[in-house]
């Protein structure tokens, strides 16, 4: 358990700086902020000195999201993403949550040239071996990045990960 803090921190990093460049002054949002590595994400977003911080996160979680930093919050599971933050626009999206129906929202409020980052799940499963989740993850991304990549400049990278290790 001791290891879990640096590796939210190292993943979060990993995915907003290394791979989405983001920068003091630019704007992120974070899809499942009050998650292990989201509510990381939020608090080292804001001390990089982005101007614009927003996440998603349950209804009981808000205000916790709102205390770590993040300008807006919005319950995924009362409000459309979307729609509540209408009119912004991202440098960079981190999806903790691998869910595809917030990512696609996501997309929508994307500056051109923007970065996604996702943290797509890979699950110990019977039934889909860790190959073929695999396989549709980098489906996944191939389509986002083609669809999205050519109508606004967007750039889809996705990380691998399991939340256990063997």
């Amino acid at each position: 358990q001791a290891a879990a803090i640096p590796l939210s921190v190292l993943t979060s990093w990993n995915s907003m700086v290394d791979i989405g460049g983001l920068k003091e002054g630019g704007s992120v949002l974070i899809l499942g902020g009050s998650s292990g590595v989201g509510h990381i994400a939020v608090q080292l977003a804001v001390a990089l000195g982005a101007k614009y911080v927003a996440a998603t996160c349950g209804t009981a979680k808000v205000d916790y999201v709102k205390s770590l930093g993040a300008h807006d919050v919005v319950d995924y599971r009362t409000q459309v993403l979307d729609d509540v933050l209408k009119g912004k626009e991202f440098d960079v999206v981190f999806d903790v949550v691998g869910d595809k129906k917030d990512r696609d929202r996501a997309f929508n409020l994307t500056k051109r040239g923007a970065v996604v980052v996702t943290c797509q799940p890979i699950e110990d499963n019977e039934q889909t071996s860790k190959i073929v989740q695999i396989l549709k993850g980098f489906g996944d991304i191939l389509l986002k990045n083609l669809t999205n990549y050519f109508s606004n400049g967007v750039t889809y990278r996705s990380m691998f990960v399991r939340d256990q290790l063997e």
